[in-house]
């Protein structure tokens, strides 16, 4: 979905390590104001595509609307040239297959400090 200054959301496809389909959905919802806003893109229809990711820039705008189960990714600029990257699991209990991802993904990228 796109307005005439902004893109909202863009989809890609690709496909997973076991050969199955994934969409991923990239939402920037930094100029989102309210329920209104997201229901006239059609939120949920993205949010519970079965076959489908959603990566939220601005995840704030969207209070109450995230699941009970997700991994927050936040980047901070700590020079000129340098982010620092946190990966973290939503507060949610059960959110062990996220916490593992999340693992996985540090050991495979850096020094798994967080």
């Amino acid at each position: 979905m796109q307005s005439p200054t902004f893109t909202i959301v863009v989809q890609h496809e690709g496909i997973l390590r076991d050969g199955r389909p994934v969409r991923i959905y990239h939402m920037d919802l930094y100029r989102m104001t309210g329920s209104g806003d997201l229901d006239s893109i059609g939120i949920d229809d993205y949010l519970n595509d079965p076959d489908g990711i959603v990566v939220i820039e601005w995840p704030d705008r969207a209070p109450g609307w995230l699941p009970a189960e997700y991994i927050l990714v936040t980047m901070e600029m700590v020079a000129d040239t340098k982010r620092a990257i946190r990966i973290s699991p939503s507060a949610s209990p059960s959110a062990t297959r996220e916490r593992q991802a999340i693992e996985r993904t540090r050991r495979e990228v850096g020094s798994g400090a967080g």
